[in-house]
């Protein structure tokens, strides 16, 4: 069973090397400023959760994009929205991710013959 929780380890890491690869040349590649501010921006759009807003959620619900790091001028986007805004680290998602793995491990432990 390890093996299989290795390679997807392993797929994801590549994938998200593969991701930063892209990100990385997709903001090369544009040549405009205010259109990489609206690209940029998108991240923070996604962890706002306002009443006044569609969508709105009532609670504390995790929100965002996990294991967003925003740069210098995301950061002065969240506080030019004052306070609509909350940048979130993986900590809301790990209970998902656990949840996750866990009903991986279960369907697993279904599906394969047991020793005789």
């Amino acid at each position: 069973m390890s093996s299989l929780f290795d390679e997807i380890n392993k797929n994801r890491n590549l994938f998200l090397r593969f991701n930063e690869i892209k990100y990385s040349r997709f903001q090369l590649l544009m040549a405009n400023n205010a259109i990489r501010r609206v690209i940029n921006a998108i991240p923070i759009l996604l962890s706002i959760n306002n009443k006044k807003l569609p969508g709105y959620i009532e609670g504390d619900v995790p929100c965002g994009i996990a294991d967003f790091k925003p740069d210098e001028e995301a950061m002065n986007l969240e506080q030019s929205l004052d306070g609509y805004c909350v940048i979130v680290g993986p900590e809301p998602f790990r209970k998902f991710y656990k949840e996750i793995e866990q009903t991986f491990k279960e369907a697993y432990e279904f599906i394969t013959p047991k020793d005789r």
